[in-house]
């Protein structure tokens, strides 16, 4: 009987050890409940970052846009730099209005193509002439011998006129400034210096060649002598008149009248 009780307790023991090893073995299952879903809830608060990160290439795209402006802006030089070559063009023009200018005068008793601006004819006489703002540079050409000359202005015929009278004789040429005190016959045109004038002629030269006289000179437009004529600028009678002697007295062959102009 005594053996039976503690039997009893041993198996009872038993039990209570088995049943307790038992539930230990049942808890571990039900807690990786809760863990197993903590980090499945965690990674959803990680996917918003990504779209946050893609808006960031978007910003940068619009550098090289920026960027591109640039070369446009430098394109735009070269077109200004293209106008100054016609500008440059401009001068050839001006530097070919030279060969107008008339050549130097000088008395030579040669009349050279060109020397002179202007001419005129009278009484078989060639008149030629330029000027400047202080004298008259004149020739004069005949088919003769003898005396020719030219007179400016006159108020009666040969009355009041200046006249300038010359020849050439042995290649020596003889030449007077004259003024016409009556309207015709012989004394009507003594030298200025024999009526108390002076002889303005300033210059002069002559030749005598195959039967034609060549006289050049130079006088003043405004001397002041009361024996001579301003030629101002305009319109002058000029009065022409060829003889067929080496003197200042004989009568003419020829005479004749025409216009001319002073610039």
């Amino acid at each position: 009987m005594s053996k039976k009780p503690y039997m009893i307790v041993t198996i009872a023991s038993l039990l209570i050890l088995a049943v307790g090893c038992a539930s230990p073995a049942n808890t571990p299952t039900a807690a990786p409940a809760s863990p197993t879903n903590t980090p499945q809830q965690a990674a959803p608060s990680a996917t918003p970052l990504s779209p946050t990160a893609t808006t960031a290439p978007p910003t940068a795209t619009t550098a090289p846009s920026t960027a591109t402006t640039a070369p446009s802006t430098a394109t735009t030089a070269p077109p200004t730099a293209t106008t100054a070559p016609p500008t440059a063009t401009a001068a050839p023009p001006t530097a070919t209005a030279a060969p107008t200018a008339q050549p130097t005068w000088q008395a030579d008793g040669a009349i050279a193509p060109d020397e002179y601006a202007h001419q005129a004819q009278a009484a078989g006489l060639t008149f030629y002439w330029t000027s400047d703002d202080t004298y008259l540079y004149a020739g004069m050409s005949a088919a003769t011998e003898g005396w020719i000359a030219v007179g400016f202005d006159p108020e009666q015929r040969m009355q009041g006129a200046n006249y300038v009278f010359g020849y050439v004789q042995d290649d020596q040429v003889f030449i007077e400034d004259m003024y016409g005190i009556r309207p015709a016959g012989a004394g009507s045109h003594p030298p200025d210096v024999e009526l108390g004038g002076s002889n303005d002629i300033v210059a002069y030269a002559g030749s005598q060649q195959d039967g034609v006289t060549v006289i050049e000179f130079q006088i003043p437009l405004d001397s002041g002598d009361a024996y001579d004529k301003p030629l101002t600028p305009g319109s002058h009678t000029l009065i022409a008149a060829v003889g067929s002697s080496d003197d200042f007295v004989s009568i003419h062959a020829s005479r004749g009248a025409t216009t001319i102009e002073i610039d």
